[in-house]
């Protein structure tokens, strides 16, 4: 935790001591337990060994070293027994009688459902294959907000008996989300649960990339995606505390679960996986993997992802691009900054597919208005934004000038110092890919 804190607090150097001094502590008490009887270490010890494992990950996750990345991934087998050891099943509830018994519980609960998310953060934007499935969970999904937030056991109990209706096993919150055929039951979980869920269905998405011959799913897996994705948005519109502003009283939760939903979307129609070298921490090696990725086929079906990474656009551009980039700690966080490289590359390919088609066809009428959105966005964002001496007059004088103009805008979000090194990576990524792209106009006239 102070490792964590200090990285916040621009304490890069004090960063890295705690956590290499963290991280020994750790390993060394895994070797300790391999030589002690599991039953003679309680519960609550095997939960912070848990979560301490957890916030080692996340740090690793982000951190400026690609040879400290390649630690983080040394730490999912450990954090992943450490879960099997108690259980992915859901306990049995006359075990949470007590305010202090359902605490621990509901705390176990969420380190194994926030270890499932950062794992599959880890197979999303470092092409790591999945060490925990979704289906392994048998657990509930955590409980409301509002209890979790009560601090003594008299407003629990009030407050539980509210919402024990409520309750509903992740697994099947998952299949009436991912099975066309399922039954629809009316539930509305907590800002937390709707962000497991949607990772339970990108880990979806991603098995079936891995099943699937070339870079295009089907029409039929599309369309099952698309459904899923359309439930998941509906069920978080209806909850309490789906607030887009990203410093809301309800937390950034509902605000970061929305880019993950963007990136859903991107990963359902692009194959950009296998070309997520996030992990080099080299952006020319990024950016030229990212280029190598075919754009996205031209059709209908791809309205949505298109509106998504147009939205995604709009929010640094209405909330201020230089308030954002120099404000990264505070507005946005790592993994919006691993969704919007997708989203860019995503919106740039299409832009780029759409230059080269028009050259001897005319344009679908729905195409037409995605070029008009992305046009009022970008001219928002010449009104929003300081450009200096830039050259920004042809920004909006046909798709290609706009898909850099796309580039150009994301690239400046995430121009600024950060207190994670992630987001300035992915700064300068996109830089490297808008040189590429630039280089590569004789291809396109």
């Amino acid at each position: 935790m102070a490792a964590l804190g200090a990285v916040q607090t621009l304490e890069e150097n004090v960063s890295k001591k705690l956590y290499r001094a963290a991280r020994a502590i750790a390993w060394q008490k895994l070797k300790f337990k391999t030589t002690s009887r599991s039953d003679t270490i309680s519960r609550s010890l095997k939960l912070q060994s848990a979560q301490t494992l957890l916030f080692l990950l996340i740090y690793s996750s982000w951190a400026r070293n690609a040879s400290v990345v390649v630690e983080g991934f040394e730490l999912h087998s450990p954090l992943v027994q450490y879960m099997q050891a108690s259980g992915f099943a859901e306990y049995d509830s006359t075990m949470e009688q007590s305010w202090i018994e359902w605490s621990l519980y509901e705390s176990e609960r969420r380190t194994k459902f926030l270890s499932f998310c950062f794992l599959n953060i880890h197979t999303l934007i470092y092409n790591r294959p999945p060490s925990l499935l979704a289906r392994e969970i048998q657990l509930r999904l955590p409980c409301s907000t509002k209890e979790w937030e009560i601090t003594n056991e008299l407003d629990w109990a009030a407050t539980r008996q509210a919402y024990i209706c409520n309750i509903i096993s992740f697994q099947d919150a998952l299949e009436r989300l991912v099975d066309p055929k399922a039954v629809n039951r009316e539930t509305l979980p907590c800002p937390f649960s709707n962000l497991i869920l949607l990772h339970g269905v990108l880990q979806r998405i991603y098995l079936l990339r891995q099943l699937s011959f070339g870079h295009n799913l089907s029409d039929h897996e599309i369309d099952n995606i698309h459904s899923a994705l359309s439930k998941w948005a509906r069920i978080w519109q209806r909850a309490s505390g789906s607030d887009l502003h990203p410093s809301s009283e309800h937390g950034p939760i509902p605000f970061t679960s929305v880019a993950f939903l963007t990136l859903a979307y991107v990963r359902t129609h692009l194959d950009i996986g296998p070309k997520m070298w996030l992990a080099t921490r080299d952006p020319a090696t990024v950016a030229l993997a990212l280029f190598s990725i075919a754009p996205p086929r031209r059709h209908s079906n791809l309205t949505s992802v298109l509106l998504y990474t147009i939205h995604a656009l709009s929010l640094p551009v209405a909330f201020g691009i230089d308030h954002v980039a120099r404000s990264q700690s505070i507005l946005w966080c790592c993994q919006h900054a691993a969704c919007a490289l997708e989203s860019a590359v995503f919106l740039s390919k299409w832009l780029e597919n759409i230059t080269i088609y028009q050259m001897a066809n005319a344009l679908e009428l729905y195409e037409r208005h995605i070029l008009s959105s992305i046009e009022s966005v970008i001219k928002e964002a010449l009104d929003s934004g300081d450009w200096g001496d830039a050259d920004t007059s042809s920004w909006c004088q046909g798709p290609r000038q706009m898909s850099i103009a796309v580039l150009k805008i994301w690239s400046k979000v995430f121009s600024e110092k950060s207190s994670w090194a992630i987001t300035e990576h992915v700064g300068e990524c996109l830089n490297e890919y808008l040189k590429i792209y630039e280089n590569s106009s004789q291809y396109l006239t």
